[in-house]
Formats: C-alpha cells, structure tokens, sequence
C-alpha cells in the first residue's frame, strides 16, 4: 500500500485568462455559502479548481456535486492541529482504506500489501500544510471525500460528492 496524502480543496472558475479562486469557506452572503449538508454545485458553477479545508474534523465545504467527465484539482489546506488525509471513492472504499491505515500503523500490515498500489486518489498533509489532487469523475454515483487517519472517519471526517450525467 503506497503512502496516503491528504487533501485540502480549492475552488475556482474557469474565464478569462484563467482559473479564478473560490474560497467556499470565507464569509459570505447566505447565497454563496451553502447549508450544512447541502449538495452544492462546485464543479460546474466554479470550474475545475476547488479549495478544501481540512479541520479536526471535518472538510469545508461538507458536499459536493459535479459531472461524469469533469476534471478537478481539489486545493487542500489543513487548517487543524494533526494530521490529515483525503481519499476520494465509494464509501466502502474509504472504510476499507481506514481499515488499512489502522493495520499500517499498527504494524499489522503485510509486506504484500505495503506493495500494492493505492486503489483511490488521495492525499496526506501535516498541520498548516497544503496540496493538490486532480480527480476524473469517470461515472455517475455517489462517491466521498474521506480522512482515512485512525478514528477520522468514525468522528465524521467525510463530505458526500455526487456525480450526475
């Protein structure tokens, strides 16, 4: 199993001559910042860069929509005190991935599967540290975003994103 990264996400729209910046987490007029739990449009209102925030624990923004086809660079941040990651896949994936790390550090882990390759994108980060992933959403269904570092995913470090045709 490689090493996991952690994601923070920035999002920003296509026009002139190139990508603007979104900052989903700024303050904002009730329009522009969403409910929690509300599916939001990033990719197809914002373009192909959208901004994340990692905190303890939780993504900002929490929900996501965007298209089959569509290419994004999630802009991780993590603005917690501890580490952090960032895997994007089925929720079973992301389960399966915490199972993972937990017998990675736990030294559980066999040499075989510290061989294998990552089955979804991801990224780690330290504290105050930042990084991209490009992801091409390739079907339609509901996918997450989702810290797989032990006791993450349980404390409800996970943002929903739904692709559409």
């Amino acid at each position: 199993m490689g090493v996991v990264l952690l994601l923070g996400l920035v999002a920003a729209s296509c026009g002139g001559s190139g990508p603007q910046v979104h900052d989903l987490t700024a303050g904002g007029s009730a329009q522009e910042s969403p409910a929690v739990g509300e599916l939001t449009d990033l990719g197809a209102a914002h373009g192909s860069v959208v901004k994340v925030i990692m905190t303890d624990f939780a993504f900002i923004p929490e929900t996501s929509i965007f298209e089959v086809g569509e290419t994004v660079v999630f802009d991780f941040n993590n603005a917690g005190a501890i580490p952090h990651d960032a895997i994007i896949g089925t929720e079973e994936e992301a389960i399966e991935h915490a199972e993972e790390m937990v017998a990675k550090m736990t030294g559980a882990e066999t040499a075989k599967e510290e061989e294998e390759e990552e089955k979804v994108p991801g990224i780690d980060l330290a504290p105050g540290r930042s990084g991209t992933l490009e992801v091409t959403f390739t079907d339609a269904g509901d996918l997450v975003m989702a810290c797989t570092w032990p006791g993450h995913l349980e404390a409800g470090m996970i943002l929903d994103i739904a692709v559409t045709e």
